[in-house]
């Protein structure tokens, strides 16, 4: 089991606080970009020899993925069973406590979009810099408190997804007079539903002809745990 950040757009850390998301879906990397010469894939798996004694270790997934021309290119899943993945999502450095000297430690905590904060103060010597909201992919690991680890991983192509996928992808809604409004991400209202409001998220986060390029995608199912105990060693 490995500790391994994972990007998180702000709706989507706020679909998995509020325990609406368990899956998340990922480009496939290593193939060439006419991913559509692509038409069969296997899986490989790691599988326990349940004739040892020894502890079963994680799965290891692989897609084998072959084209028309007969060529076969094999990649590996960048998050395996067992691992945790840790969310890096926006963050904002506030000011706890201001300095009485000039050597003094100035004490700040980690603030993120929803107005939390994080629960274990920093202590730093000099003064940090401007006080702005800074993107994800910066996050360091002491301001993480999202862990999810990883229960099922699969390979198939976005267009694939189902409608319960699609609502354990996390997409928000509200509960009209008769049936469940989601949320359309480019328009910013409701009325969809889950299928084409997925649709929107994806277009929102990878651009509006990411849906009809239909890439192959890592299928990632999770659940919410708590801080590994060897997190930040």
């Amino acid at each position: 089991m490995a500790n391994k950040p994972i990007l998180f757009s702000t709706p989507m850390v706020m679909a998995n606080l509020e325990g609406r998301k368990t899956q998340t879906r990922r480009i496939v990397k290593g193939l060439q970009s006419d991913s559509d010469s692509f038409k069969t894939i296997s899986f490989k798996r790691r599988l326990w020899d349940s004739s040892k004694e020894a502890a079963p270790g994680p799965l290891e997934t692989n897609a084998i993925f072959v084209n028309d021309k007969g060529e076969g290119y094999k990649v590996k899943s960048k998050y395996q069973v067992g691992d945790v993945m840790w969310g890096r999502e926006s963050f904002f450095i506030a000011e706890i406590e201001r300095p009485e000297s000039i050597t003094d430690d100035i004490i700040l905590h980690y603030e993120y979009r929803d107005g939390t904060c994080s629960e274990n103060p920093v202590r730093i010597l000099h003064h940090p810099e401007p006080f702005v909201w800074k993107p994800s992919i910066h996050m360091p690991k002491e301001a993480a408190r999202i862990f999810l680890e990883v229960t099922d991983v699969r390979v198939e192509r976005l267009r694939d997804i189902f409608h319960r996928d699609a609502r354990e992808e996390g997409v928000d809604y509200v509960e009209g007079k008769t049936c469940r409004l989601y949320f359309n991400y480019l328009t910013l209202d409701y009325g969809c539903n889950e299928l084409f409001s997925f649709m929107t998220l994806w277009q929102s986060i990878n651009g509006i002809e990411s849906w009809e390029k239909n890439p192959w995608v890592w299928v990632y199912k999770y659940k919410v745990v708590d801080k590994p105990k060897d997190f930040l060693s």
